[in-house]
């Protein structure tokens, strides 16, 4: 039996648990497929666009929360930031549009939510003070 300090779960490569490191493996693998499919239907400046988005993800998986909890309470308006990419990423793969116009349509919903978002931060700040 494990002592009371001793952790049960299963440990994988650098301490991190080993389900982590599946689903991290997995996700890139998804990002190098997604990037790939954007090279072939719409170029490299796409593709890139792509794998960078993908890869933010996996750093951000990947870092502690407290520190994501920080870094989101400092800087709000960057807290929306991957929808962007996402958004442009998915319109331009799934979708017949422009890239021109899916690029306007990832910074228009980027804008409607950080709105939403500053109006929501004002009614708590208002609320609690």
């Amino acid at each position: 039996m494990a002592d009371q300090g001793e952790s049960t779960r299963r440990v994988g490569l650098f301490g991190r648990p080993l389900g982590r490191w599946v689903v991290t493996v997995l996700f890139v693998l998804v990002a190098v497929y997604a990037a790939a499919w954007g090279t072939e239907k719409h170029g490299v400046a796409v593709g890139a666009v792509i794998g960078l988005s993908y890869g933010a993800l996996v750093v951000i998986g990947w870092t502690p929360v407290l520190t994501l909890k920080r870094w989101s309470q400092e800087h709000p308006a960057l807290d929306l930031l991957p929808f962007s990419f996402l958004a442009f990423s998915g319109l331009a793969l799934f979708t017949p549009l422009s890239l021109l116009l899916c690029l306007a349509l990832a910074i228009s919903g980027y804008i409607v939510l950080y709105g939403v978002g500053w109006l929501v931060r004002r009614y708590r700040a208002r609320d609690l003070g």
